[in-house]
């Protein structure tokens, strides 16, 4: 008989040092998943973040407040006056070419700089009239728009105007002429109507009309019923009522001018509305043609908290995806670039070599894709809205000689 009996078979001892390969190998993985988790915490509370940022510095409405005056007159003669470089964070006072001044009794331009020391800067200076003269120790707000707000302050007649919107009626001021021509100025975000009463004057001695007009979410207008800044997606239908008021009034040609932001508007309204073939020219400013580019531009200034380093690009568009989806916005209806094949119009473009608002890559390539409709002039050393300043001879000039072409 046999017996079947089972042999045990003994596992050899394991040596403790064998288990350290499998742990060392659950390291990286776990390596990995703690980085990979700590990426994503980033792009998640960074994104939320930087959108709310977009919200609160760009989206939400904000009109423009009261002036600051933070420029200090040192000595003033009838026609120079300097003025102090220190205790302001001002970029007029040695910016180039003319500049507005105004205190709480009176209004001034001035103009070149004619010496400067490490504190202060000298320039010329015109007292506008109704101003009481200025002093030493009189602080001063300065600003591009050179004019005062008073529309009188111009010289040229005028009368104030209503028009029809979606919103409602708004105010824009009319310049007449005695012509048949006429040009629409649509000012910046956040920006006065006196934004455009520096083409006022020359239009003016051209015999043309000019219609300078406020749209939703101005001072004393409707607010958008979204509560934001549309960038051009819902304030070309205020313009479209501003056309139809010239068309009313005898035009028979109408040119429209738009300075940042009214860029925006001025295009939305050429590839929205059913006036656009209505309109022989268009003239930017500083044009802000795409408000995605013009957020990254921003954003390249800014850095990361705590850390201090630049905000990644990668950052920026997590930031603007979560801003589309939160408030909203629709980044490629708002790329006048990516939509110019279905621009029609001539447009004359002038944009300054200095502006550290709205980047110039954007306009330059708008004029690269349609190089026999657009032109575009680099202003050198010119900031945000400046170009007329720079050179206004030349400015007036080249706009009257486009809009001659291009109407009548």
């Amino acid at each position: 008989m046999h017996w079947n009996v089972p042999i045990a078979h003994e596992e050899p001892e394991k040596d403790a040092d064998d288990a350290k390969p499998a742990k060392r190998r659950r390291w990286p993985v776990r390596t990995l998943i703690a980085v990979a988790s700590l990426v994503l915490l980033f792009y998640l509370a960074g994104g939320w973040m930087f959108s709310n940022e977009i919200r609160s510095g760009a989206l939400e409405i904000d009109p423009a407040g009261d002036p600051d005056y933070d420029v200090e007159v040192v000595a003033v003669t009838a026609d120079q006056v300097t003025l102090s470089l220190t205790g302001t964070d001002s970029d007029h006072v040695d910016g180039a070419g003319i500049r507005g001044i105004e205190w709480p009794v009176g209004a001034g331009r001035v103009t070149a700089i004619t010496s400067s020391t490490a504190d202060t800067v000298t320039r010329g200076y015109e007292l506008f009239a109704g101003s009481e003269p200025l002093t030493p120790g009189t602080d001063l707000n300065m600003h591009g728009f050179v004019w005062p707000a008073d529309p009188a302050a111009l010289g040229v007649p005028f009368e104030w105007v209503t028009f029809e919107t979606p919103l409602g009626a708004m105010d824009a001021i009319h310049f007449p002429a005695s012509g048949d021509d006429w040009v629409v100025l649509v000012h910046g975000k956040a920006a006065p109507l006196r934004e455009a009463f520096r083409l006022v004057a020359p239009l003016a001695e051209a015999d043309v009309h000019t219609l300078v007009i406020n749209y939703r979410n101005d001072p004393d207008t409707e607010e958008d019923p979204s509560g934001f800044y549309g960038y051009g997606s819902t304030e070309w239908q205020d313009l479209e009522g501003a056309v139809q008021f010239a068309l009313d009034n005898g035009a028979a040609d109408i040119a429209l001018t738009g300075f940042s932001m009214g860029g925006g508007i001025v295009l939305s309204f050429a590839l929205e509305s059913a006036l656009a073939p209505q309109i022989d020219a268009i003239v930017l400013d500083a044009a802000m043609v795409d408000f995605g580019a013009t957020i990254d531009f921003r954003a390249e200034d800014r850095s990361l908290p705590l850390v201090g380093l630049p905000v990644p690009q990668s950052l920026t568009n997590v930031a603007k995806w979560f801003a589309g989806w939160r408030f909203d916005v629709d980044w490629g209806e708002l790329d006048y670039v990516d939509r110019a094949a279905a621009l029609q119009i001539p447009i004359y473009a002038f944009h300054g070599t200095a502006d550290e608002s709205v980047p110039i890559e954007p306009i330059e390539e708008l004029a690269d894709q349609q190089p026999n409709l657009v032109t575009l002039i680099e202003v050198a050393d010119a900031g945000h809205v400046l170009s007329w300043n720079v050179d206004p001879d030349a400015y007036e000039a080249k706009i009257l000689e486009f809009l001659a072409e291009h109407m009548g």
